[in-house]
């Protein structure tokens, strides 16, 4: 977007959505109001991100260092992606934790809902009601956009002892489907209470900051 677009209006004309040139005397004095104060939220807001993103980089650099010394010393290979570590005096814990989520290719898991509703239609009555119930969500979350990758994971599961043409074909284009999301590493940082003996998360979201 146009950066002069989001800057705060001053002067005697101002510009609408449409790029209309409104003399400020047709300005209500809530559209004055709301013109400042958005446009003051909108700059705190990004500026807190970039400050953000720049402390998260900084994190980064010191679990960086970190996990070197740490592959060093036990001699491991860098395949080891969660690790936890520790001030001296057990104080202050820090997690870090890389994590890829499964996703499934939509165009796919809407063929293989397909297929389960064929064998539902077929096999109405011989179901069981726990198979069936997995088989009704799937479709459904498929129709509302919404797919549970959890409850898809159950029924791959549930339908691998399953003989039946439609289930098989279904399974297959589930396993085509099946692929990994965009990974994220997740930076904790957890406080001893010294009064429960256990720690506590000081909760910065850093894993929602793209660096």
């Amino acid at each position: 977007m146009d950066p002069s677009k989001v800057k705060k209006q001053v002067g005697k004309m101002w510009v609408n959505a449409d790029g209309q040139d409104i003399p400020i005397a047709y300005i209500s004095t809530l559209q004055k109001i709301e013109e400042i104060k958005v446009s003051t939220i909108f700059t705190i807001m990004t500026n807190a991100k970039e400050y953000l993103r720049n402390k998260k980089l900084e994190v980064k650099k010191h679990v960086d260092e970190l996990t070197e010394v740490y592959f060093k010393e036990n001699h491991l290979d860098q395949e080891q992606s969660s690790f936890t570590f520790y001030k001296f005096n057990r104080t202050v814990m820090l997690e870090v934790e890389n994590s890829q989520p499964m996703e499934y290719d939509v165009n796919l898991i809407d063929q293989a809902s397909t297929h389960f509703k064929t064998y539902l239609d077929l096999n109405t009555e011989k179901i069981e009601p726990a198979f069936k119930r997995l088989i009704e969500d799937m479709i459904l979350s498929v129709q509302k956009d919404r797919l549970n990758v959890g409850n898809v994971k159950k029924l791959e599961k549930a339908g691998r002892g399953i003989e039946h043409p439609e289930i098989k074909k279904a399974l297959e284009l589930i396993d085509k489907a099946q692929g990994k999301g965009l990974s994220r590493v997740y930076y904790r940082v957890r406080l001893l209470n010294e009064d429960t003996g256990k720690y506590e998360l000081i909760d910065v979201n850093f894993s929602s900051i793209i660096i």
